[in-house]
């Protein structure tokens, strides 16, 4: 079937349906909030509004450790993702300003095929001129909830008792709600570089992703938030929901 004699189908077909008055309704009505979130999204700063009322607000202070989330890494080519960099950039110039002695890379794989991101972390730190002795790397997480537990580990494990958190400001809420359920005594520490180098787009099908990630966060097993991470990053579903 050729795309012409698609395309006739499709129009006759919609012909057809045109002549109920309820059909004709419903599809003006559709079109219009079509229209209408294209245009909001595309073309107004309604979704960055939206994402800086939601997002957490820094709370900066001296404590024993930064803690770094990983956002991931590009598995092609084998770097790190920008938002992965834009919070080690704000970690490390957090860690220069006398924050924290220690800096703490948080990620590990979410499955064989994925990059172990707080390695790639750690090696970028160290061409920035930060030294090894003040760095730590968590290894083992695939998710949030393993962020924060495994971090609070190695915090034990070194004697650390506080920490700037420093992760996407949407991101941020679920983070926080980890560490005080691992007993971390975590400050947020967002990473300033998000919103506005984001299009409308982005920030949405970001929203879009803490909301549902809040809710199987607070109702379901690890194992069930384990394959929905997985999911998540594996697929282009929240591009167009």
């Amino acid at each position: 079937m050729s795309y012409i004699t698609l395309i006739d189908k499709l129009a006759s077909f919609l012909k057809t349906i045109l002549k109920f008055k309820l059909l004709r309704i419903l599809v003006t009505i559709l079109a219009v909030l079509y229209i209408s979130n294209e245009m909001m999204i595309r073309w107004t700063p309604i979704p960055h509004k939206i994402a800086e009322w939601l997002a957490v607000q820094p709370d900066l202070r001296k404590t024993d450790v930064i803690i770094v989330l990983s956002g991931g890494a590009d598995q092609h080519r084998k770097v790190l993702e920008g938002v992965t960099l834009a919070r080690e950039i704000h970690g490390i110039t957090l860690w220069r300003k006398g924050y924290a002695p220690k800096i703490l890379f948080s990620g590990g794989k979410v499955s064989e095929k994925y990059l172990n991101d707080s390695k790639y972390m750690k090696k970028l730190a160290l061409d920035m001129g930060v030294p090894e002795e003040a760095i730590l790397v968590e290894e083992k997480s695939r998710n949030t909830l393993e962020n924060m537990r495994f971090s609070r580990k190695v915090m034990e494990e070194n004697r650390l008792h506080t920490a700037l958190l420093v992760t996407s400001p949407l991101h941020m809420k679920r983070s926080l709600f980890f560490a005080q359920k691992f007993g971390i005594d975590a400050f947020p520490a967002p990473s300033p570089y998000w919103i506005y180098a984001k299009r409308g787009r982005q920030l949405i099908s970001q929203m879009k992703v803490e909301m549902v990630g809040l809710v199987i966060y607070r109702y379901f097993d690890e194992e069930t938030i384990r394959k929905v991470s997985l999911f998540v990053r594996e697929s282009f579903l929240f591009d167009w929901l």
